[in-house]
């Protein structure tokens, strides 16, 4: 789909799921094209597919441009690579992805020199337009790796006009980060609209900006949350007041954000500090909710 000049930009359909057991994928970019066309999958599975790089954008597609992909599910993937991995696409320059799931799968930093980070179980940088995804929904996944990270996208680029719209969403991912900034959107410099989610993160380890939304929203980023509830765990951080439910870095000199029924469930981080005050950057919002009934 992406290697072909003559059908980079066509449609493609699965008639079947597909099993990639026996198959190790070590990716060429050098072999790549920017993928312009569409994928319905037609409600079919891709499973047990490993994508090795030592390169930038590890996915199944290195790069979207003004892409359609929808109805196709992804089961026991494991995604390796340099930066900007994921599981769909490393970049992308605007798309619409709707009625995805991800399940039992798992995205990492392969540990080489020079890496910028920006990690995620969907697209692991959204460089420039609009991406739009819709009714996604990831279970059982991990994410383990040096920085920028987020569930649906490490970052959301500053200029070129950067935005994600995501609906629908259902999210339970534990993620392993040695950085900064975590969370559905790890970075937010662009503009980021969210509704109707229900996420629960587990951050094993990560180093400050932690938040159930958006781990940092600076640098000209806009950011409207509506109808959440989410619940964040952490582990283990190094700096422990670094973090909160809504935003884990704001900065109110550049940045906007605006919030609707946000609601998120109490949770005991008394084992990282024995008094707890997260610092003027974070942001709280909403209602908080009591464990016992999540």
């Amino acid at each position: 789909m992406t290697v072909n000049v003559n059908t980079y930009k066509n449609d493609f359909k699965l008639l079947n799921d597909l099993d990639f057991t026996s198959y190790n994928w070590v990716c060429d970019p050098s072999n790549t094209l920017k993928f312009q066309g569409n994928l319905d999958g037609q409600g079919y599975t891709i499973s047990n597919l490993n994508i090795q790089s030592p390169y930038r954008k590890a996915a199944v597609f290195f790069e979207i441009t003004n892409s359609e992909i929808k109805n196709i599910n992804f089961d026991n993937c494991n995604i390796e690579g340099l930066q900007d991995s994921a599981v769909i696409a490393g970049y992308s320059n605007g798309g619409d992805l709707k009625n995805i799931s991800i399940t039992n799968s798992k995205v990492s930093y392969n540990g080489n020199a020079g890496s910028e980070g920006y990690f995620s179980m969907v697209i692991g940088r959204l460089h420039k337009d609009t991406t739009n995804m819709t009714n996604i929904f990831i279970d059982d996944c991990e994410i383990d790796c040096n920085k920028y990270t987020g569930a649906l996208t490490g970052n959301i680029n500053k200029g070129n006009n950067c935005v994600l719209n995501a609906k629908n969403i259902y999210c339970d991912i534990k993620i392993r980060c040695d950085g900064a900034a975590i969370g559905l959107v790890g970075r937010n410099r662009g503009t980021l609209n969210i509704e109707n989610v229900y996420a629960t993160l587990n951050i094993r380890f990560a180093k400050k900006e932690m938040a159930v939304i958006a781990g940092h929203n600076k640098e000209g980023a806009v950011l409207n949350a509506k109808n959440i509830i989410g619940t964040l765990y952490v582990g283990e951080c190094t700096q422990p007041t670094y973090f909160n439910n809504f935003i884990g870095s704001h900065d109110p000199n550049t940045s906007s954000y605006t919030f609707e029924n946000l609601y998120f469930f109490e949770v005991d981080y008394s084992h990282l500090s024995d008094s707890l005050i997260p610092t003027s950057n974070t942001r709280d919002a909403g209602v908080r909710l009591n464990p016992e009934f999540a």
